[in-house]
């Protein structure tokens, strides 16, 4: 992710995306999404990559996509 020039780059506009993956208020903390997350992270946290490997495991359905054009 930080080593390779591909990564890198894609690393500089992550931070300007349209969507990404965020947690409502039905997350318990179960941390299971951490577990199954291959970078140990939960979504809406700075080194989450949104690869959405989470979304499936999570039981309470608390992860959700989250647009920038969406209003809460």
């Amino acid at each position: 992710r930080f080593f390779c020039p591909t990564g890198g780059v894609l690393e500089l506009f992550r931070k300007m995306s349209f969507f990404r993956y965020d947690i409502n208020e039905s997350c318990n903390d179960c941390d299971i999404c951490k577990k199954q997350c291959s970078y140990e992270t939960k979504p809406s946290k700075d080194n989450c990559v949104n690869c959405g490997d989470c979304v499936n495991i999570c039981k309470p359905d608390a992860i959700f996509i989250k647009s920038v054009y969406r209003k809460k």
